[in-house]
């Protein structure tokens, strides 16, 4: 015989008593509250202050905003220890400053007309409460019409203290000791070398969009990229140079195309800089950073007969639009934007971009190239000349899409850059044999080496399937018969 079990209301009395114990914490934690400013600014934190990188982004923004030609960032430990960023803005009075510390509290914006035609970088008015609540933040302001300057000191567990300070017109924002009281975020930090160099793309990035300001990065004391103001198209394309390097440079040409209510500028590489990967790879939105694929597409698809389908061009292009045809206001860190009409800006790209790098082509027998783009004061690999209007009877004389994408190899297939005068060299011992053995060919002696490779190709491509169809048909007979 087993155990007797006691009766059943011993064993649910103290059953009834956890419950009701349950119930009533239950009920306590599931009341909804509001949430302290701080936490809120936290919160918020985890979506805007990734890394050192993204406060640089965020204060450049500010500052470009205010109207600064001037912006010097310093840098402490790749920005963990410290960012200053300091510029020569508009500045500050001093009843501002503590609503700048204040969530959702801006001067960019006043109503929803002005959100929908946004033209300024920021609108949002959480940047600064978000990366005051995980740092030690201290802005220094003044403006113009202001004798002296005002410092307000912002710390997480502590009442924000305001002093009058001297300062220049503009405005200095210094953070120290970025996720000191968040020891989860602070430890999933990289190198301070990594950090600073993601700090560094960040400023060339915005560098590249706003040519008028110059930029300074000072890190642990020593001066480590600067660019002066650039005015004309000359500097422009000096200072492209220096943010992408003398090889894009050498490859790029400057593009200006104009649409309906759209209009598109900047630089692009010639086929034979395809990528392995889309590192060079800048568009932006009324000079906005975005990754877009919408654009990422339509400029590939421009490319698509020129380059390998597993390289990608290099580019830097700028889409100056109606600001309200496209909403900035889609993602956290506003890198991305949505067209209103994304197939309209689809289609304007690939197409203005194709007809473009349909005109170019390699150079003549002279060896002179026409102005069609080419950075000023950079020397080019290969000199490009624009193709002339094709009648009817040379239209079959254009080279085919294999053609191009020979003409536009990548460099590390060819393991040269001069591949002009490869073909060149290539065809010219045997361009008369070869017009001999073309019956069908309507190119004269007179035609180019690259005419005649093109027209050799694609006859071969005519054999080849010919061959293909014989070989075809043979083998579905035999089949029949058996």
């Amino acid at each position: 015989m087993g155990r007797e079990l006691p009766p059943p209301e011993v064993l649910s009395a103290p059953n009834k008593a956890h419950n009701r114990r349950v119930a009533t914490s239950t009920s306590n934690e599931t009341r909804i509250h509001q949430l302290p400013d701080h936490l809120i600014n936290q919160i918020a934190a985890g979506e805007v202050v990734e890394r050192p990188a993204s406060i640089i982004k965020e204060l450049l923004e500010n500052s470009l905003d205010a109207g600064a030609s001037d912006i010097r960032i310093d840098l402490e430990q790749g920005g963990l220890d410290r960012v200053r960023v300091r510029d020569n803005g508009r500045g500050m009075v001093a009843d501002d400053l503590p609503l700048a510390l204040n969530r959702h509290a801006t001067s960019k914006i006043k109503s929803l007309e002005e959100l929908q035609q946004v033209t300024t970088l920021g609108f949002r008015g959480e940047a600064l409460p978000s990366i005051a609540s995980v740092s030690r933040l201290t802005i220094t302001s003044r403006t113009a019409d202001d004798e002296d300057g005002n410092r307000i000191v912002y710390r997480p567990d502590a009442t924000p203290s305001q002093m009058p300070a001297p300062h220049p017109p503009g405005t200095t924002v210094d953070v120290q000791n970025l996720f000191y009281n968040v020891p989860a975020r602070r430890k999933f930090m990289r190198t301070p070398r990594t950090e600073y160099s993601r700090a560094e793309a960040i400023v060339k990035t915005l560098a590249m969009a706003h040519p008028m300001v110059s930029f300074q990065i000072n890190h642990n004391g020593k001066e480590t990229f600067a660019c002066s103001a650039a005015t004309t198209d000359a500097e422009q394309d000096q200072r492209i140079a220096k943010i992408l390097g003398k090889d894009f440079a050498s490859a790029a040409r400057r593009v200006m195309l104009d649409g309906p209510g759209v209009s598109l500028h900047g630089w692009i590489a010639d086929p034979s800089f395809s990528r392995s990967s889309g590192d060079m790879q800048y568009f932006f939105v009324n000079h906005r950073m975005v990754r877009d694929k919408v654009i990422t597409h339509a400029v590939k698809q421009a490319y698509s007969d020129l380059i390998y389908h597993q390289r990608f061009p290099a580019f830097v292009l700028f889409l100056n639009i109606d600001p309200t045809a496209v909403d900035v206001n889609v993602h956290p860190g506003k890198h991305e934007v949505r067209f209103r009409d994304s197939q309209l800006v689809h289609g304007f790209v690939r197409r203005s971009l194709k007809d473009y790098l349909a005109r170019v082509r390699p150079e003549g027998g002279d060896g002179v190239a026409e102005d069609n783009g080419a950075l000023a004061g950079i020397d080019r690999v290969v000199e490009y000349e624009a193709a002339k209007p094709l009648m009817a009877d040379e239209a079959r004389q254009r080279p085919s899409a294999r053609m191009h994408q020979r003409l536009y190899s990548d460099q590390c297939h060819l393991k040269c850059v001069n591949s002009c005068s490869q073909w060149q060299s290539w065809a010219e011992p045997v361009g008369k044999a070869r017009l001999r053995v073309l019956p069908n060919s309507q190119l004269n002696a007179q035609a180019k080496p690259w005419q005649v490779k093109a027209e050799v190709i694609r006859q071969c491509r005519r054999w080849v399937l010919r061959a293909l169809i014989c070989t075809v048909c043979i083998f579905s007979l035999k089949i029949r018969r058996v």
